[in-house]
C-alpha cells in the first residue's frame, strides 16, 4: 500500500454547469431537425388545426388566449397564408442547422414557434413546452461557435476553449433536470410506490400504446421493476448528475439512462415527439471528454498533414474551403493560399483546381473532395460511395 493516496477530483463549476461548444453545435443541429419534423407533423393537419376552415378559426382561438399572447399566425386564416408561414419557419430551421447568422436565426425561430403554438393551444402537449424552453435558452448561447457557417466564415479562429460556462448554460441544464425531479415529486400515487403498477397501467391504455407495448405487457414483474426504476431515476438522477464527486462517471451513466428511458417511451407509447425533444435536452449534458474520445477514435492518423490550398485571388474559394473543412469536421486541417508554395501554385494554375495535400500525394478536383471525406471522423464511411463518381471538371 502506497503512502500517497489518489485524491478524489472535485468537479469545477464549469464541469457542473458548463456546456461544451461542440455539444452546443449538436444541440443547434438537433433543434433545427426537431423544428422541421414538428412542422412536417403539424402540416398534415394544417387546414384543420390552423385555418379559419378548421376546428379552430381565429375568433375562437383568440378566446383561448390571454390578451398578452400574440401570434402572427392570426394575421390570416387561409391555407395558403398558413402554408407560407410554415415554409418560412422551415427555412429558418434549416438555417439554424447550418449555423448561418445563428443568434438572429435562433431568435426568429423561437418567435415563430411561439406564434405557431399560440395559434392553437388545444393541440399542445408537454413536448411543445419543453421545445419552446430549450429554444428560448438557445437564444443566449453561442450555438454557432463550432461546426457552423458562422464559424467557417470567421476569419480569425475562435480563441474560446470548448468548455463554456454562462448563466444560460446553468439555466439550460437546471431546466432540463427540473422536469424530471418535479415529475417524480408529483408521482405520489401508490401505483408508483409501493405498488409499482404505473407502467402496467400505462401499457394497458390501448388508445396510445404501440404493438411493441402490447407484446411487452406479458412481463408483469419486469414492468413493476421498471416502475420503480423510472421513479428513482427521475427523483435521484437530477441530483446526482450535478454531483461534484465521481462527476465524470455519474454524468455519463445518467445521461445514457435518461436517453434510454425515452427510447423506451418511444417504443411503447404514441406520445409524439416528446422522446425526441427530451433526448435533445439530455444530450446537452454531453461532456467535452466524450468529443475528444470520439475524435481520437474516429479521426484517421494520416490527417496530421492534411492541407487545403486555394486560389489567393478568389475570396469565394477561401470561404468554400473553410465551409467544407468545417462541415466535414476537419478541425486541424490547414488552409492556405496555393501561391504561398511555388509548386502548389503552379499545380493550381495548370489544373484550374483547388489542391489537397497530405504529405504523400496531391489531390485535385473531385479526388480532392474524396480525400477530405476519407479524413472525416463523421463522413468517412460514405467515402467508397464517392469513388464511383467521375472527375468533376
Amino acid at each position: 500500500m502506497t503512502t500517497q493516496h489518489a485524491r478524489i477530483r472535485i468537479a469545477s463549476l464549469t464541469d457542473l454547469f458548463g456546456v461544451d461548444l461542440r455539444t452546443l453545435a449538436l444541440f443547434r443541429v438537433l433543434l433545427g431537425v426537431y423544428l422541421l419534423v414538428d412542422l412536417a407533423s403539424r402540416a398534415r393537419d394544417l387546414t384543420a388545426h390552423y385555418t379559419d376552415f378548421g376546428v379552430m378559426p381565429r375568433e375562437l382561438a383568440n378566446a383561448q388566449l390571454s390578451p398578452s399572447a400574440l401570434s402572427i399566425h392570426f394575421l390570416g386564416g387561409s391555407p395558403g397564408f398558413m402554408a407560407a408561414l410554415f415554409v418560412f419557419a422551415a427555412l429558418f430551421a434549416f438555417l439554424l442547422i447550418l449555423g448561418w447568422r445563428t443568434r438572429t436565426v435562433t431568435i426568429i425561430s423561437w418567435l415563430l414557434l411561439l406564434s405557431l403554438q399560440n395559434r392553437n393551444v388545444m393541440v399542445l402537449s408537454g413536448e411543445d413546452n419543453l421545445a419552446l424552453l430549450l429554444l428560448f435558452w438557445a437564444m443566449f448561447l453561442p450555438l454557432g461557435a463550432r461546426f457552423s457557417v458562422d464559424a467557417a466564415l470567421n476569419s480569425s479562429p475562435d480563441p474560446r476553449p470548448n468548455a463554456y460556462l454562462s448563466v444560460a448554460t446553468f439555466a439550460l441544464l437546471i431546466q432540463g433536470m427540473s422536469m424530471y425531479f418535479f415529475s417524480a415529486l408529483l408521482k405520489s400515487d401508490p401505483m408508483w410506490v409501493p405498488d409499482g403498477l404505473a407502467v402496467y397501467y400505462a401499457l394497458n391504455l390501448n388508445y396510445f400504446v404501440t404493438p411493441f407495448a402490447v407484446w411487452f405487457r406479458q412481463f408483469e414483474t419486469l414492468m413493476q421493476g421498471l416502475t420503480y426504476y423510472v421513479w428513482a431515476l427521475e427523483l435521484l438522477g437530477p441530483i446526482l448528475i450535478f454531483s461534484p464527486i465521481f462527476h465524470r462517471t455519474l454524468r455519463a451513466v445518467l445521461m445514457i439512462c435518461f436517453i434510454t428511458m425515452h427510447i423506451g417511451f418511444w417504443l411503447c407509447l404514441e406520445i409524439g415527439l416528446f422522446p425526441f425533444v427530451s433526448i435533445i435536452m439530455n444530450l446537452t449534458f454531453m461532456p467535452g471528454w466524450m468529443w475528444d474520445a470520439i475524435a481520437k477514435k474516429l479521426t484517421p492518423k494520416n490527417n496530421a498533414e492534411l492541407h487545403i490550398w486555394y486560389d489567393r485571388d478568389c475570396t469565394f474559394c477561401y470561404k468554400m474551403s473553410r465551409i467544407i473543412a468545417t462541415f466535414v469536421i476537419l478541425d486541424t486541417t490547414r488552409i492556405s493560399p496555393a501561391q504561398n508554395k511555388v509548386r502548389i501554385g503552379r499545380l493550381l494554375e495548370t489544373s484550374n483546381s483547388w489542391v489537397i495535400t497530405d504529405g504523400k500525394q496531391d489531390y485535385l478536383k473531385w479526388s480532392a473532395f474524396q480525400r477530405l471525406v476519407k479524413g472525416s471522423p463523421l463522413f468517412r464511411g460514405i467515402a467508397p460511395l464517392l469513388e464511383s463518381r467521375k472527375e468533376i471538371l
